[in-house]
């Protein structure tokens, strides 16, 4: 409490192998957060979205899963304009609950792409079954 000031903007990730880590229970790994500055995130690894393996203490590091959650992660913490992670305790907070807590996707998407153009022409076909079909005419 007495460092807090100096740490207000530190974003901490803690991952706990599960029911298979007897060497640390993963009540141990949880982190307390308050409600002013939530920059504290505690998962079990295998509540991690697309990480479907618990994992024991000395095993984590080897997790494929989890290795490529972070990755994801670190890749998308990168402030476009300084090409350094970001600054942003927001933003962090909003990637790192993106890929260890609710999203199973590989992207984290702030901004929608621009709008895809159709080369040619095209009929769009409404077809009322589960089916439906794409014609392109050049």
């Amino acid at each position: 409490i007495q460092k807090a000031q100096e740490i207000k903007n530190l974003t901490t990730l803690s991952v706990a192998g599960g029911f298979r880590d007897y060497q640390v229970r993963s009540g141990l790994a949880f982190l307390p957060s308050s409600s002013s500055q939530n920059c504290a995130l505690s998962v079990v690894s295998s509540a991690v979205p697309r990480v479907w393996a618990s994992t024991d203490h000395l095993s984590i590091v080897w997790c494929k899963e989890l290795n490529l959650v972070t990755v994801r992660a670190f890749f998308d913490l990168i402030d476009d304009n300084t090409k350094q992670i970001t600054e942003n305790p927001q933003r962090k907070n909003l990637v790192l609950n993106h890929h260890f807590v609710r999203y199973p996707g590989k992207l984290f998407e702030e901004r929608l792409e621009s709008v895809t153009e159709l080369t040619g022409a095209s009929i769009w076909i409404n077809i009322k079954t589960s089916k439906w079909s794409y014609k392109g005419y050049n």
